[in-house]
């Protein structure tokens, strides 16, 4: 799930199946590229598959809850049993980093 279009996103993502983190750069890479990554060094055959699972609109200001934020935990929860998933539990637990724009802060 994501707030930027699928093919942008998709593009982070395979950018940083050729393009190993380190230093500074590596706080840009997921779980997902960690793995690919993990897989290209055992010098393994992988397959990924793509597909939108459900749809979803960020937080928006006067909002409760975040319909991106939500979805994804509740995706991450039906899974929960799937071996495959890279999804950590902690996930669960965090707050909405959506919101964060919206909020005024004096400088």
């Amino acid at each position: 799930m994501t707030e930027r279009t699928f093919k942008k996103r998709f593009y982070e993502h395979t950018s940083t199946f050729n393009h190993r983190g380190n230093g500074d750069n590596s706080e840009r890479h997921t779980s997902l590229s960690k793995k690919v990554w993990e897989f290209k060094d055992r010098k393994l055959n992988y397959t990924l598959t793509w597909k939108i699972l459900r749809r979803g609109s960020s937080y928006r200001p006067g909002q409760k809850s975040c319909d991106l934020c939500l979805s994804e935990k509740l995706e991450i929860l039906k899974r929960s049993s799937d071996h495959r998933l890279l999804n950590a539990r902690s996930e669960l637990l965090r707050k909405c980093n959506h919101r964060w724009k919206h909020l005024v802060v004096p400088k």
